[in-house]
């Protein structure tokens, strides 16, 4: 009983997928047709209406395209009269709902003809794909607003040419959306029809899987497949008869799609000829000699109208003559070149309507072929297949078997089954890394070869194992009869078997030995370059340390000659530091100007003391010779990596940015941030401090100074606003020695 309970349920999980997959693949067949369908409907009514529109534009004739060509507004008359061929054109054309003649005029465009009579008027938002048209001279399909009907419609604009083969306007047909929307929806309301169907064969076949067999005993079931087979073999008959003729119907309805696409191809090629050949009369008309008449006139007989060849080659002669008759002629050929060109249209437009037809009929019978093949093949041929299988299961049994005990065999993986905590197998492999000399042939677990110290984990393990209720994992080692200690790495999962009422875990080893060793090799690898590389961060930082320290003690070396800028180059760099921080410089700027601002006047270190110290106003030599300080402190400081960066600070500290600065002149954008800010910072304090030739100022005169300066284009405007907050927060720096001596006093 619970033997067949259980296959009962299986029997229903696999008529649910079965239902499942028929009804997922059916509707998505469906889906994909209707698709198809619906785009090639589409595609179709934008080739009529292409056409029809070639058409419309080779009604136009000279008056017309004078209309078009020069915007003059039309008389009454020829608007009633052109609106009327418009008319009479939607009457007798099948699917057109609306047909114009656009143009452009000054500052838009203008509907100059259509149905309504109503003569031009401008228009407002003209579509693109008439735009498009006239600008590129391509036909343009899509869904538009046509300007003047109002609604959407399905619309193909094509360009209006003179004999010349200029473009003067654009001409339309176009039809209803709403109409093409109620064909759509008939495609699509026949494909859900088609997917209410194969729903219906998909639980036909659901029921027959899942509900045909009861077995109770093997009898039973060898009798049910031997009715099953006889009703298969008539079952399939039936249907290969069905599928016969369905594809019988399929390939006339192909043969019949095939010469439609033909005879299409030929209409094709017609009008391409009789749009030269209207082209050629115009120019007759307008007294111009068209080039390769005769060409023309050999393709005219090649088409179906052979007839039109002869009318074309009296009005030329009649032309070339200069016979009173020729226009005369040449009206009677373009009347007959116009009801060609019309009928072509009218034929091209049946031939895409039945193609569209025949393409859906083609699609659906296709799909029902494919339905109705899967249903007999789920009937019939399943329910054989599976009888046949019962009679073949101990031969395909015995050779899963063997196929899985030499699987067992040679994977090179350890396998362990642990089955109602007993162990059920080991393989090769498993034997192999554990290392036993012989292998175990009880069922009982083997601890032997296991480290002492990793025992109580394994213990663990296999008490995971035994109870087969969730996942595990674990790493130990074990000791081979060679002495070799080997990491072994063990994971599992249970895998009950309800149907024995019994657990089963299968646990998968694999020697880590060779991944151990190298993975602790690479930690220690790793520490080791760690620790190089906090000795080598180290030593560079000790190395810039000294270095920082040599400039600094350079730079006292400078400032010691004149006790009065002592001091100097660490007040700039604070300046410099604080007006950078109110800017919301970044740290790499910041550093740049900590360092540039320390070094900035170590050039100094190169002018004679008599110069550099002398009490009085300098002459012009002396102040060149003081000038050429920066000069002196780049080449003293460009050899050292340290102080890369700060060398435009050491050499521009003197510019303006009016161009008055010194040694380079350099103006505006040229000089960086960095430098504008130790520019004002230099000379604030060196305005502020005590010199031999001067003493000190007060600050609200400096600053004063400084903001007709930077007013004036010489300083940096927002380097000079945050150098005057500051002071305002946090006063002037002293020089170092007023705190000793009152040098100012």
């Amino acid at each position: 009983m619970k033997i067949n309970l259980k296959w009962r349920q299986k029997r229903a999980w696999m008529a649910l997928a079965i239902f499942l997959g028929l009804l997922g693949t059916g509707g998505i067949a469906c889906w994909v047709t209707a698709a198809g369908s619906t785009h090639a409907l589409k595609k179709s009514i934008f080739q009529e209406l292409n056409t029809s529109a070639g058409f419309i534009s080779l009604t136009a004739d000279q008056d017309q395209i004078d209309l078009l060509l020069n915007g003059s507004q039309p008389s009454t008359q020829e608007a009633i009269t052109y609106s009327g061929q418009l008319a009479s054109i939607l009457s007798t054309a099948q699917g057109i709902d609306h047909a114009a003649f656009y143009r452009p005029v000054e500052g838009g465009w203008e509907v100059l003809f259509d149905p309504s009579g109503q003569g031009p008027r401008s228009i407002e938002n003209p579509p693109a794909e008439m735009l498009n048209a006239y600008f590129r001279g391509e036909a343009e399909t899509g869904r538009v607003s046509l300007p003047g009907s109002g609604g959407e419609f399905y619309a193909a604009f094509v360009p209006v040419v003179d004999s010349s083969g200029r473009i003067v306007g654009t001409a339309s047909a176009g039809r209803t959306a709403s109409s093409v929307d109620m064909q759509v929806g008939d495609v699509q309301l026949q494909a859900l029809s088609v997917a209410a169907g194969l729903a219906v064969l998909a639980l036909m076949a659901a029921l027959a899987v899942g509900g045909f067999f009861r077995p109770r005993d093997t009898a039973m079931i060898r009798t049910a497949a031997s009715v099953m087979r006889t009703f298969s073999t008539v079952g399939q008959w039936a249907l290969m008869i069905g599928v016969a003729a369905m594809i019988v119907f399929g390939l006339q309805a192909h043969s019949k799609a095939a010469g439609n696409v033909r005879q299409a191809e030929t209409l094709a090629n017609d009008l391409v000829i009789y749009e030269r050949a209207d082209t050629a009369v115009k120019q007759l008309r307008n007294g111009v000699q068209p080039p390769r008449v005769q060409d023309l006139m050999s393709e005219l007989r090649g088409t179906t109208e052979y007839w039109l060849d002869i009318s074309l080659s009296l009005a030329y002669d009649a032309h070339v003559r200069g016979s009173d008759d020729a226009l005369a002629l040449i009206d009677r050929f373009e009347g007959q070149l116009r009801n060609v060109t019309k009928s072509a249209h009218l034929e091209g437009s049946r031939l895409a309507q039945e193609q569209v037809r025949l393409n859906s009929q083609q699609a659906w019978v296709g799909l029902l072929a494919g339905a109705t093949s899967v249903f007999a093949f789920v009937m019939f041929y399943g329910a054989l297949r599976r009888d046949r299988e019962l009679e073949g299961a101990l031969v395909v049994k015995t050779r899963a078997q063997n196929e899985y005990r030499f699987l067992i065999d040679t994977v090179p993986v350890g396998l362990f089954k642990v089955e109602s905590g007993k162990v059920a197998l080991r393989n090769p492999t498993w034997n192999s890394i554990f290392g036993y000399e012989r292998a175990p042939t009880s069922d009982e677990f083997c601890l032997d070869p296991v480290v002492d110290e990793d025992r109580p984990k394994v213990e663990k393990l296999i008490e995971t194992m035994t109870e087969g209720s969730r996942p595990f994992e674990s790493d130990f080692r074990v000791r081979h009869p060679n002495g070799d200690v080997r990491h072994i790495h063990v994971q599992g999962i249970p895998a009950p078997d309800a149907e024995f009422d019994s657990s089963i875990s299968l646990a998968f080893g694999v020697d880590i030995t060779d991944s151990v060793y190298a993975r602790e090799t690479l930690e220690r690898k790793n520490t080791e370059v760690a620790q190089a590389n906090k000795d080598l961060e180290g030593a560079l930082a000790d190395l810039e340390h000294n270095l920082e320290s040599v400039v600094k003690s350079l730079v006292k070396a400078v400032e010691a000659k004149d006790p009065y800028t002592a001091g100097h180059s660490e007040r700039v760099m604070q300046y410099s530091l604080w007006i950078a921080e109110e800017m919301g410089l970044g740290p790499y700027e910041m550093r740049v100007l900590e360092l540039g601002t320390l070094v900035h006047d170590v050039g100094k270190i190169g002018i004679p003391d008599k110069v550099l110290l002398k009490p009085g106003s300098l002459t012009d030599a002396e102040y060149d010779l003081i000038k050429t300080h920066p000069e002196q402190g780049v080449r003293i400081l460009e050899g050292i990596d340290m102080f890369h960066d700060c060398l435009p600070i050491v050499r521009w500290h003197h510019e303006k940015l009016d161009g008055t600065g010194y040694p380079d002149g350099l103006k505006g954008d040229e000089i960086s941030l960095p430098v504008r800010i130790a520019s004002v910072a230099d000379i604030f304090d060196a305005m502020t401090s005590t010199r031999t030739y001067r003493g000190k100022m007060a600050a609200e005169d400096v600053l004063s100074i400084m903001e007709d300066d930077s007013k004036a284009g010489k300083l940096d405007v927002d380097a000079y606003a945050a150098l005057k907050r500051i002071i305002a927060e946090r006063g002037v720096i002293h020089q170092s020695f007023e705190t000793n001596q009152d040098i100012a006093a």
